[in-house]
């Protein structure tokens, strides 16, 4: 059985399969998702989620599926990793984080990367 889950490391996202990284390290954080059924399709890299969400909504929208195109929708930002968490772990979470997110209920966090090593 697969844990996967987002930790930081020196304030960046670090994807984990238990004890062992899998990607990462980003600054931001991509979640794509099916808003009418509430399926989380892609997270990862911004660059990549928004990759894969314009190529699905392309191939949709060529064969007549423009409601479904309309439905991927893609956030990003620096989410709490409870927040984060909870839409990998809870396929009915990410519509609930979604409308928490439009109603700025979702503090972001900071750009931080801790203190840097003493390289002495």
């Amino acid at each position: 059985m697969n844990d996967y889950h987002y930790t930081t490391n020196c304030g960046q996202y670090v994807l984990m399969d238990g004890d062992d990284c899998l990607c990462g390290p980003y600054d931001e954080i991509s979640i794509c998702f099916d808003k009418e059924s509430g399926t989380l399709q892609k997270h990862g890299s911004p660059s990549d989620v928004e990759a894969w969400r314009k190529k699905a909504a392309d191939k949709l929208l060529a064969a007549g599926f423009d409601e479904m195109a309309a439905n991927l929708i893609c956030v990003t930002g620096r989410f709490p990793l409870e927040e984060l968490n909870k839409c990998l772990s809870n396929s009915m979470y990410i519509n609930l984080f979604y409308r928490k997110l439009l109603a700025g209920k979702v503090d972001k966090l900071p750009f931080d990367y801790g203190e840097p090593p003493n390289l002495r």
